[in-house]
């Protein structure tokens, strides 16, 4: 009897200990702070390595993810869906680039912020919110045909020689 009593005191301890280890792996993993901005559209020619928990950095600085991508099967471009901390506000000139992490690692958003080229003409400079769309945006290149065309003198850089 004494026995059984261990192992159930012993087996609730791991479940708490175990429950602590997930609120702790939740709370730090930023899910919980999907409401907590904006969510604005970007749409590339080609998203290789951006999928869903990407970061999204302005100056090195993360202010957001990448939160969902899907393919416009008219135009057959990425549209990408990044949420963005309500605290930066962008200018509606903003544009968005890719940024490779390393050689080995993968790829992230690059913000550039806009200038506000209302706020230069003397008026008020308008910002993205909810729903809108960055203009100026450039897709993702891929590294492993960037070497390709390095080593091997393939595709439009064997024209340019």
């Amino acid at each position: 009897m004494q026995n059984n009593v261990v192992e159930t005191l012993i087996g609730a301890a791991v479940i708490a200990i175990a429950g602590v280890f997930l609120f702790f792996a939740y709370g730090t993993s930023e899910n919980g702070d999907v409401n907590q901005g904006y969510r604005i559209t970007a749409r590339v020619s080609n998203a290789a390595g951006l999928s869903s928990g990407t970061d999204v950095r302005i100056a090195g600085v993360k202010v957001g993810t990448v939160v969902d991508s899907k393919l416009d099967k008219e135009t057959f471009e990425a549209v990408l869906t990044l949420n963005i901390d309500r605290k930066v506000k962008l200018a509606e000139d903003t544009s968005m680039s890719c940024g490779i992490e390393s050689l080995l690692g993968g790829n992230y958003v690059v913000i550039q912020p806009g200038a506000g080229l209302e706020a230069e003409l003397g008026g008020e400079p308008v910002f993205l919110g909810e729903g809108d769309q960055i203009s100026l945006a450039t897709g993702c290149l891929e590294l492993g045909s960037l070497i390709g065309q390095l080593v091997f003198g393939t595709g439009e850089a064997a024209g340019k020689k």
